[in-house]
């Protein structure tokens, strides 16, 4: 899925969230009224590394994106559960085989009036998997007929499974059936772009700065945009559903501190925010219980972890990394600084499903039992260092990397310190990135020792929260390599056996985080997010982004 930053901030927690069955959290209000002459929505902001779908691989980018593009399919609640419906495309046929994908591409057009064609999704398609763009995504789509083979350089790209057979139809072959292949295609990264204007703009295509010059065929455009200040969304007339559209704009001022944030939604500056202090999430929740505001809770399908970088000379011994992991006292951390979350001991979060089944429901956290057979933290360090012909773990030095410095981040990083340096004598300085932009821009050259990290899955199946640490992914910041871990997650890509799935995901989590410890996991996240009952229909997607208000309505504000 999407790297998410290392700590989970106040923003963060508009957040994709999963609960069991992965029904979605939507704010409803109970009682009907009139519309508000003012829909106005305002939200916490988020600052976006790019706005080219087939460059981004963040989730503050996505959720830019989920407002102003749309794919071939989008998530919504129906009947009260997270669905997938037909978004950009208003049909698809499936060939007897189940290889051959068709869909019909909805009259839809650009936010300059152009029609949307199956031309588009082919162009942005195609980019994607292009090796000369190297995008971290680039085998997103590997399970696409001839899509491996073009990026090794030993298929021409025409011969590749993706075609616009007319401006109304597009052709999607893939290697072998895969079953629920169109969850895949609420991916962000699988937007359609327009050529004509990926070629006007050149190098400046997708640069923040140049947002009132991209095109957009989702329910909002940007109208406004200052880096690392605020972003504002405009109702975008020429959206299909545009009648159905209540809110005309979001204004969504980007704010770190958890305080200030407060403060906003007390002032009803902000008309919902999340909860990443446990003071805050104490009054919150005391003034949630007087029923003025909305509690939204859940649990949500990403993974936190910190990242070791293999190229480091600690780092690449297995007992160092073993010993760092053992160490983390995931049950005090939450408590002690949250009083939240779920204790990690694995990587994949509950939720997720391999067929019908859940699979962290039927699989046990591989790292529990590595943590009852080794007591000792310092023990297994001193292997390490002895192996590296180290006696004295004072004279090791390792720098823990964060995203930008804010009350949360200091407080988890300096916490995660103590812990380290109090229970295996080593040294741990800490460095915090300038921006938002630095930190995803670091992590992704390897510009660290360890660094603090988050996953969250693409679709609803656990491929998406373990193939981005196979050796060839650009995801891999850590430059974890396992053939074995590589041969267990492709396998189960077309793995038609649930069962068979369910053991080569079993074996690769294992590999991953109790025998290689190439990530030390410490939560699974939640939600604690707050609405004021004015604020109708606002909701937390699953897989898309951190919060949708594609149908959300003001009633009652004023």
């Amino acid at each position: 899925m999407k790297k998410i930053l290392g700590v989970l901030l106040a923003v963060c927690l508009m957040a994709t969230t999963i609960l069991s069955g992965c029904s979605e959290i939507t704010v409803t209000k109970t009682k009907t009224g009139e519309l508000d002459a003012d829909q106005t929505i305002n939200l916490l902001g988020n600052q976006f590394s790019s706005l080219d779908p087939s460059a981004v691989n963040d989730v503050d980018s996505f959720t830019t994106l989920s407002h102003v593009n749309e794919c071939l399919f989008r998530e919504a609640v129906v009947n009260g559960e997270n669905s997938i419906v037909l978004a950009g495309a208003s049909k698809m046929d499936v060939s007897a085989d189940g290889t051959v994908y068709t869909f019909t591409i909805r009259d839809n057009k650009w936010s300059d009036g152009k029609s949307v064609s199956a031309k588009d999704y082919e162009f942005s398609w195609k980019r994607l998997i292009n090796p000369e763009n190297a995008f971290d995504y680039m085998h997103f789509l590997d399970s696409i007929k001839g899509v491996p083979e073009f990026i090794a350089g030993t298929c021409k790209l025409e011969d590749v499974g993706i075609k616009a057979l007319d401006d109304k139809t597009l052709q999607l072959t893939l290697t072998k059936p895969i079953d629920g292949f169109e969850k895949r295609l609420i991916f962000c990264c699988l937007s359609p772009q327009r050529e004509d204007k990926f070629n006007e703009l050149g190098e400046q295509y997708g640069v923040g700065t140049e947002y009132a010059k991209m095109v957009y065929n989702g329910p909002f455009v940007i109208s406004e945009y200052q880096k690392e200040a605020k972003i504002v969304y405009t109702k975008n007339e020429q959206y299909w559903d545009a009648a159905n559209i209540k809110i005309t704009k979001a204004v969504c001022p980007i704010v770190n501190e958890p305080a200030t944030i407060f403060q906003m939604f007390q002032a009803k500056q902000f008309d919902a925010m999340g909860a990443s202090n446990k003071d805050l999430i104490s009054q919150l929740a005391n003034i949630a219980k007087s029923g003025d505001i909305y509690h939204i809770t859940g649990s949500q399908a990403s993974t936190f972890f910190y990242v070791f970088n293999f190229k480091n000379k600690y780092l690449a011994n297995v007992n160092v990394r073993k010993a760092l992991s053992l160490a983390i006292n995931r049950e005090e951390m939450l408590k002690v600084l949250w009083d939240r979350f779920i204790p990690a001991y694995g990587m994949v979060p509950s939720g997720l499903l391999v067929g019908d089944k859940n699979f962290r429901s039927n699989v046990d956290e591989p790292l529990k039992q590595v943590m009852t057979e080794n007591k000792d933290p310092k023990a297994v360090l001193m292997e390490g260092l002895k192996e590296l012909n180290i006696t004295d773990p004072s004279t090791v030095t390792i720098t823990l990397y964060s995203s930008k410095a804010t009350t949360n981040t200091k407080a988890q990083t300096e916490y995660a310190q103590k812990q380290w340096q109090d229970k295996l004598g080593i040294k741990i300085d800490i460095k915090f990135a300038l921006d938002t932009n630095t930190y995803y821009s670091d992590r992704a050259e390897g510009n660290f020792d360890l660094i603090t990290g988050g996953w969250g899955s693409d679709y609803n199946d656990v491929f998406s929260m373990l193939e981005f640490l196979r050796s060839d992914n650009p995801n891999n910041d850590g430059k974890y390599n396992n053939p074995r871990f590589d041969e267990l997650v492709n396998n189960a890509l077309y793995e038609p056996d649930p069962d068979k799935r369910m053991s080569n995901f079993k074996e690769a989590e294992e590999l991953l985080i109790a025998k290689d410890f190439a990530l030390a996991p410490y939560y699974y996240s939640d939600v604690q997010s707050y609405a004021h009952k004015y604020l109708n229909n606002i909701s937390y997607p699953v897989f898309t982004g951190r919060i949708s208000f594609r149908d959300a309505f003001i009633s009652g504000k004023n």
